[in-house]
């Protein structure tokens, strides 16, 4: 039987993008493939869980909203678990780097293509794009409009964890660049807050 590696799990508000301010139950699955220098990315297997431990878990908080996160969650998310949670009435969302495919079922997907660091993306639709402004090569941001189809295109300051500070500069030179391809800011509330 599959189990799920999982850093943590548990109940917040969006802090970034579309749904900012929506209440979700957070799954924050451990693992990527890729390795970013600002990511915030688990580093413990926290939780080992079944399918059913999961959805238990999730079920304790209360609310029919859940949020697939990483690491990158589609290294483990499972079109079987998504249906699980359809069947109760879940909404789901997912944040992705694109390199997978997400599976069916799925309401909001959410993807932050690394487009610094040269990685393919080969999901080509999602409910929202939000890029890392990590690259002042403005070119790299305009192609994503190219490559992505979606109805909201966010641009995100990177953290810089050694300063405990985000990148504004970069994110304001590039904010300065593409105001005209109708990309929006978001910053991560989280962060902000500590």
């Amino acid at each position: 039987m599959k189990k799920f590696k999982i850093d943590e799990i548990f109940k917040s508000i969006q802090g970034e993008g579309f749904n900012f301010g929506k209440e979700f139950v957070f799954v924050r699955f451990y693992g990527c493939n890729f390795d970013c220098s600002w990511c915030d990315q688990p580093t413990l297997v926290n939780i080992e869980a079944t399918a059913d431990e999961l959805i238990a878990m999730v079920e304790k908080n209360g609310i029919k909203s859940v949020l697939f996160t990483g690491g990158e969650p589609t290294l483990q998310l499972t079109e079987e678990l998504v249906k699980k949670f359809k069947e109760l009435g879940y909404y789901i969302a997912i944040e992705t780097n694109g390199s997978n495919l997400v599976p069916e079922g799925v309401d909001y997907i959410t993807v932050s293509p690394k487009i610094g660091l040269g990685k393919e993306v080969i999901l080509k639709e999602a409910s929202e794009v939000r890029v890392p402004a990590d690259t002042l090569e403005m070119e790299k941001y305009i192609d994503i409009k190219n490559k992505i189809k979606a109805s909201k295109y966010f641009l995100s300051p990177i953290y810089l964890e050694e300063e405990k500070r985000f990148d504004f500069e970069t994110l304001s030179k590039v904010y300065d660049a593409l105001r005209e391809y109708d990309f929006r800011i978001s910053i991560q509330l989280h962060k902000l807050m500590g």
